[in-house]
């Protein structure tokens, strides 16, 4: 449990300079998040029929937990905070979408599974937080990219499938961009796909090249679960990039 306790003063001693509020503040809060990293990664084995709570259970935390992709965690944390501290208004309904994608993220990185509970499922909430106005999209732009999104990887993969006679995408990944797009929206949509599919073609070329063998299948819905969680946390900063750059 050492480690923990060293993560969370690490944790809270960044943010407390840069965002104010008490040291003990982002202790807390930190702590807190860590808790609720532990208990997706349970649903996300449980969507599956993996269940590892009895694993946890005849294991102290500390031994099971952190030496298993510790850095990811961490770095999921560190994105939580940033977009609750940079969109706060919207941040409630970006919790929901995030802790989705972060179950997505385990499930497809071990598993190559992709849970319809925290993606196709949940497309309507999408639309109702749209509606609610907790999010940064209309209602009519978050029905439309979800289909949107669900249709340009449908489309993709049939072409595929006419030139390989096999399917190149899981039905998960268009279930997960359906998803994606109720709650980012067109221009999320885009930016998604583009650096969902850069990041997956970089790692996978760097693994090719490092270890002089061929991925047979690449768990393309963990890039766009990273992608999307990228776009909603530097949104402001995309937006204003894109804007110094468009001329009318």
């Amino acid at each position: 449990m050492d480690l923990l306790f060293v993560w969370n003063f690490l944790l809270s001693l960044i943010f407390q300079p840069l965002f104010g509020k008490p040291f003990f503040y982002w202790s807390f809060i930190s702590l807190a998040l860590l808790a609720w990293m532990i208990l997706l990664r349970i649903t996300a084995s449980t969507l599956v029929g993996k269940p590892i709570i009895q694993k946890m259970l005849k294991n102290k935390i500390s031994t099971f937990y952190f030496p298993y992709f510790p850095a990811i965690d961490y770095l999921l944390i560190i994105t939580f905070l940033y977009a609750w501290t940079h969109v706060p208004l919207f941040f409630p309904a970006y919790f929901i979408f995030f802790s989705a994608l972060v179950i997505t993220i385990h499930t497809d990185m071990q598993y190559m599974l992709i849970s319809r509970f925290v993606s196709i499922y949940l497309v309507p909430t999408g639309i109702a937080l749209s509606f609610l106005g907790l999010t940064a999209i209309d209602p009519l732009e978050s029905t439309i990219s979800a289909i949107a999104g669900y249709a340009f990887l449908w489309i993709i993969n049939k072409i595929f499938y006419m030139i390989k006679k096999h399917d190149g995408l899981g039905q998960g990944d268009l279930d997960l961009l359906a998803f994606i797009g109720s709650f980012v929206g067109l221009v999320g949509l885009w930016i998604t796909i583009l650096v969902g599919s850069t990041l997956g073609t970089v790692i996978g070329c760097g693994y090719m090249l490092h270890s002089k063998k061929t991925i047979p299948v690449v768990p393309f819905g963990l890039f766009l679960a990273v992608a999307a969680m990228f776009f909603v946390t530097f949104q402001s900063l995309i937006f204003s990039y894109i804007a110094s750059h468009t001329t009318l």
